[in-house]
C-alpha cells in the first residue's frame, strides 16, 4: 500500500470522527484522519471544555467572595481576566494533546487540512486494493493533500 492509501479515512477530528478513527484502526484498518483546525473539535477547543474552564474559575470567585460565610477572611483579591483566559485555553490544549496521543498510539495517520471538509472529501479517491492487506478484496482509498 503507498504511503498515502488507505482503508479508512475519516474527516473531522470531533468527538465522532477521532473515536472512530481510533476503533477503525484497532480492528486493523489502515486509517487516516483529516482536521482543519484541532483535534477534538468545537466542543474540546472552543464550546464546553474551555466554557467549563471559565465557569470554575467564577466559581472559584464566588467562593472567595463569601469566604466570610465559611469563617474565612480573604485580603487582596483580584480579577486577572488575561489569565483566567489563557487557563482555559490551557485546559482546551491539553485535552487536545491527549486525543493527538490516542490517535498516534492506535497507529492513525493525521492530517492536519486547512481547506473545507468538502474540498478534503474531494482529495480522496479509491481503487481496487492491490495484493493482500486485511480482508483482502476491497477497495484501497488514496489521499491527495
Amino acid at each position: 500500500m503507498s504511503e498515502n492509501a488507505f482503508d479508512l479515512i475519516v474527516v473531522g477530528g470531533g468527538p465522532g470522527g477521532y473515536v472512530a478513527a481510533i476503533r477503525a484502526a484497532q480492528l486493523g484498518l489502515k486509517t487516516a484522519l483529516v482536521e482543519r483546525e484541532h483535534l477534538g473539535g468545537i466542543c474540546l477547543n472552543w464550546g464546553c471544555i474551555p466554557t467549563k474552564a471559565l465557569l470554575r474559575t467564577s466559581e472559584v470567585a464566588h467562593l472567595i467572595r463569601h469566604a466570610g460565610d465559611f469563617g474565612l477572611s480573604v485580603t487582596g483579591f483580584n480579577i486577572d481576566l488575561p489569565k483566567i483566559v489563557e487557563r482555559s485555553r490551557k485546559v482546551a490544549a491539553q485535552l487536545s494533546g491527549g486525543v493527538k496521543h490516542l490517535l498516534k498510539k492506535n497507529k492513525v495517520t493525521v492530517f492536519e487540512d486547512r481547506r473545507s471538509d468538502q474540498q478534503a472529501y474531494h482529495s480522496c479517491h479509491r481503487r481496487p486494493r492491490q495484493g493482500p492487506a486485511g480482508s483482502g478484496a476491497g477497495w484501497q482509498i488514496g489521499l491527495d493533500l
